[in-house]
């Protein structure tokens, strides 16, 4: 249940953010102004301790508004929960004594903005990636490596299921296109390299609709095909086939 004011966000601050909130997530713009309201507000420094020039807020009370905000300014509310989750450790560190994060608090409450800095796509970023995620697949899998090898299980599973066949799937139903598999195969790598680099900036709707075409691509490519899987890109094409069609916005609850 959303209340007309909270301890930081007001009605009317709502109001506000949420008349921007279709022009960002259609324009897939910085919310800028709305940064700026929320910083002239004192969210930003919503769980630093009152005496240390923030506004005191519990963990309990800094969740309740923040669902507020994401509910009335969606993009908005994922853009600053990243600040948020350094203050609040931040906070608690201040009122446990610890000098070291004084130039931390003296920041936020000076109104900086505080993000992790793993959003941007480089060249080591993903070098770094790519060897954390061999180095894991390597520490879960070579305990359980059965004695033919990765053969043997690449045979017992993803072997067995790219091999068998199945009377639902395009192959099954229509043997004579065979020929067209591995053109499907090779269009749905493709398809997964493009949708890597293009295009570069994604709106929510975008997100949905590239990785429905994505898993539909590589499913029309299995041998093995049954009509339950649609459950998996059947959420992502309802979410890009109608998230425009929404009807009227709710209407704020006022007391």
């Amino acid at each position: 249940m959303f209340q007309d004011s909270g301890p930081v966000l007001s009605g009317d601050l709502l109001k506000t953010l949420h008349s921007r909130a279709g022009d960002y997530d259609r324009e897939n713009a910085f919310f800028a102004e709305d940064l700026a309201d929320l910083r002239e507000a004192g969210y930003l420094r919503a769980a630093i301790p009152v005496d240390r020039g923030g506004l005191g807020l519990s963990l309990a009370e800094l969740n309740r508004e923040q669902r507020r905000l994401g509910y009335w300014a969606p993009a908005t509310g994922v853009g600053i929960n990243m600040h948020l989750y350094w203050t609040g450790p931040t906070a608690d560190l201040a009122r446990a004594g610890d000098a070291g994060v004084d130039w931390l608090v003296e920041e936020i409450v000076a109104g900086k903005v505080f993000a992790a800095g793993h959003g941007e796509r480089r060249a080591r970023q993903l070098i770094l990636f790519t060897v954390a995620f061999l180095a894991a697949a390597a520490v879960v899998t070579l305990p359980l490596l059965p004695d033919g090898g990765f053969r043997e299980l690449y045979d017992r599973s993803l072997g067995y299921q790219a091999s068998r066949g199945s009377p639902f799937s395009v192959w099954g139903q229509a043997p004579s296109l065979h020929f067209l598999q591995t053109i499907s195969k090779v269009f749905a790598v493709g398809l997964a390299i493009l949708f890597f680099f293009w295009p570069r900036r994604r709106s929510t709707i975008q997100v949905a609709a590239l990785a429905a075409a994505l898993l539909i691509a590589v499913q029309v490519t299995a041998n093995h095909w049954f009509y339950p899987y649609v459950v998996w890109f059947a959420p992502l094409v309802l979410v890009a086939v109608f998230a425009r069609q929404r009807g009227p916005e709710p209407a704020f609850r006022t007391r």
